[in-house]
């Protein structure tokens, strides 16, 4: 399986760790929330995620939209009429 290549700077880097939580938690006894979407996105994308568990996420690198992170987004996740992927800052 060929893996997407992320080329991200540090602060897009931050947008991942959402992702990668949400995964994890997929593993735990009593998972709070349930996606089995991210794991089969963590499973395709060529990136260290292990650097995560040491890291401290901030809420402003969750609460960016940034374009470079919104062009990968958009390789899993297709715009609907209820999900709009809007690169920008909140």
């Amino acid at each position: 399986m060929n893996k997407t290549k992320v080329n991200l700077g540090i602060i897009q880097e931050t947008l991942l760790i959402p992702l990668w939580a949400r995964a994890c938690e997929l593993q735990a006894a009593d998972p709070i929330i349930v996606d089995p979407k991210s794991s089969k996105i963590i499973a395709a994308i060529d990136y260290e995620f292990d650097k995560f568990t040491t890291a401290k996420s901030s809420q402003i690198g969750c609460c960016l939209h940034l374009p470079d992170v919104m062009v990968l987004r958009r390789q899993f996740f297709e715009e609907t009429e209820r999900r709009h992927l809007i690169a920008a800052s909140a």
